[in-house]
């Protein structure tokens, strides 16, 4: 009503200017320079209707480019990208992303000189401390990584690149990225640039990001929209069922088709990022489908007080007797995991102690150990470098665990849960090992950096904070007692 008595008010020349920076979503920058021909006081009443109150919340984007990060992390590596690309080619290294069903494209392309690198675009909405509920800011930084380092080297603070920060109290629309990724695009393709005797060019590949920035992304219906699976037609609104392949259904054209008409799980404003990439070539998110989704629900219900509702009674069990098993559980310092604070932890905790101690801890029923084994054993191999030449593998496993699931009851299949056990053969096929693909949270990076800094002749102030942290030391083997002899039954013959 206020904004309705507030145009009334408005004349034509200030109204159908500003309508004109409306219809074509222009920036605030853009509306300002198309002001600066205009008089003092038309620019005061255009800005005045402009910055009105009413509208709601205005979403910013602090682009920075990247493309100056990117050309000085591509030359600080230049040489192990060389020999990724040598062992590749000789297939010595079959576990490497680059060779994946999807990534390869680019590389096997390269002639001469000319080296093509694979960028893997990131967003991850981040909270700010010290807001208040009525008025909580949120960053959106996009980031980009680069997936042809050597693996390890992937994963590390360093192969972070910054495109640029949204800024705002909501969530951005779909309306927003829309003018945002075709940007993205530009200030990457194209520009080739000269290190050493290769000349090098970047591309972005793919993306991925948590749930909702995904959603808004590619225009999709929310997580309880029917048919709102990225990757399958699946059918559900709270709870999902798998069904077809979206790749096989809907291939290309008729998933841009579906796009343009809010179809097939796509909401009623056509996203532009399916113009570059579709929504089943993307990267499934582990760190927040998996830790945020089945694994968060599958150890609160195990070891929940007697007060808590859990959906079934798969996890019924001795609460007392398995956090016992957890204690028990003896890891180096390094995977220790005192209080759970995080995504990262929460699996760490589950890999090692809460997977182990289920194996050893009859009060579970043979189902529950069946699906916490068969989760543990997937995060095991999906954080390790362990060749996996199929994926039967990862079927199989999610197979187990899905069953057991949608045995005790159907209000486990959630989209998180859904994806993450129904979707992942597929999307492992198509990328390779996800795990250091995952979007990056901003203190697991920190904590990368002062390992690798505390290695390396640390600061005083660093050393008296590593002191004050004990489970972020490294684990150190004690040579104390060699073995010097072997028994019959040790020896391998």
């Amino acid at each position: 009503f206020k904004l309705h008595k507030l145009l009334k008010t408005v004349p034509d020349e200030n109204l159908t200017f500003v309508a004109a920076g409306c219809f074509e979503r222009i920036s605030d920058s853009g509306f300002r320079r198309f002001l600066s021909s205009q008089n003092e006081e038309f620019k005061r009443d255009a800005m005045k209707l402009w910055k009105n109150n009413f509208c709601g919340a205005v979403i910013k984007y602090i682009r920075i480019g990247g493309m100056s990060q990117l050309v000085d992390l591509g030359a600080q590596y230049i040489e192990k990208i060389k020999e990724v690309r040598r062992n590749l080619k000789t297939r010595s290294d079959t576990t490497h992303n680059l060779n994946s069903s999807h990534f390869k494209k680019l590389w096997k392309n390269e002639k001469g000189n000319m080296m093509i690198m694979t960028l893997l675009a990131l967003i991850d909405g981040v909270s700010l401390s010290g807001n208040t509920n009525l008025n909580l800011n949120k960053l959106w930084p996009l980031t980009f990584s680069l997936v042809d380092l050597p693996t390890a080297e992937m994963q590390r603070a360093t192969n972070m690149v910054l495109h640029g920060i949204a800024k705002g109290t909501e969530n951005p629309s779909t309306t927003f990225w829309n003018k945002i990724v075709p940007m993205v695009y530009t200030d990457v393709k194209g520009s080739r640039h000269a290190i050493g005797n290769a000349t090098i060019q970047f591309m972005i590949d793919t993306w991925i990001a948590d749930q909702p920035a995904k959603r808004s992304l590619f225009g999709f219906k929310a997580c309880n929209g029917e048919s709102s699976c990225f990757y399958g037609l699946c059918s559900g609104t709270h709870h999902k069922k798998q069904g077809p392949n979206r790749e096989t259904e809907r291939p290309d054209e008729l998933t841009i088709l579906d796009a343009t008409n809010g179809t097939n799980g796509f909401g009623t404003i056509p996203p532009r990022i399916v113009d570059f990439v579709l929504p089943y070539d993307t990267v499934l998110d582990l760190l927040h489908n998996a830790a945020e989704g089945i694994f968060s629900i599958v150890i609160r219900e195990s070891l929940a007080s007697e007060s808590s509702q859990p959906r079934s009674d798969l996890f019924q069990n001795d609460r007392s007797v398995y956090l016992k098993f957890c204690d028990e559980v003896i890891v180096p310092s390094q995977f220790e995991v005192k209080n759970i604070t995080n995504c990262s932890e929460k699996l760490l905790f589950f890999r090692f102690n809460f997977g182990l101690a289920a194996l050893s801890n009859d009060s579970l029923k043979p189902e529950a150990r069946i699906k916490i084994c068969s989760l543990m054993l997937i995060l095991n191999i999906l954080y390790t470098k362990a060749p996996s030449s199929s994926n039967r593998f990862f079927a199989h496993l999610t197979g187990a665990a899905r069953w057991a699931l949608e045995q005790a009851s159907p209000t486990y299949m959630g989209t998180k849960t859904h994806e993450f056990l129904c979707h992942l053969p597929y999307v492992i096929g198509k990328f390779g090992n996800i795990a250091p693909l995952s979007t990056v949270i901003l203190h697991s990076s920190i904590r990368r950096e002062i390992v690798i800094r505390s290695r390396q002749n640390p600061s005083q102030t660093l050393s008296n904070f590593m002191l004050a942290t004990p489970s972020m030391r490294e684990f150190e083997i004690s040579w104390k007692n060699p073995i010097k002899h072997l028994e019959v039954e040790d020896q391998i013959a």
